[in-house]
């Protein structure tokens, strides 16, 4: 059995790249900075892969609304 999913404040992610421009490496030491939780740069990657990708789909969802 494996590790269990790491869970991360999204918006730290997302502000340290989007905003700040840093590196994987310098957002992982960044984030355990800020919340002392210990985090890799291949996880902290992957969530904000993840978190992008769930962006970019919410924004692609057809909407509900019907044309009449």
């Amino acid at each position: 059995m494996g590790r269990p999913r790491l869970s991360v404040d999204f918006a730290i992610v997302l502000r340290m790249r989007d905003m700040d421009n840093l590196g994987w490496s310098r957002m992982a030491e960044a984030y355990r900075e800020i919340t002392g939780q210990y985090i890799s740069r291949d996880t902290i990657k992957r969530r904000y892969l993840e978190t992008k990708r769930r962006i970019k789909d919410s924004l692609e969802a057809p909407t509900n609304e019907s044309v009449s």
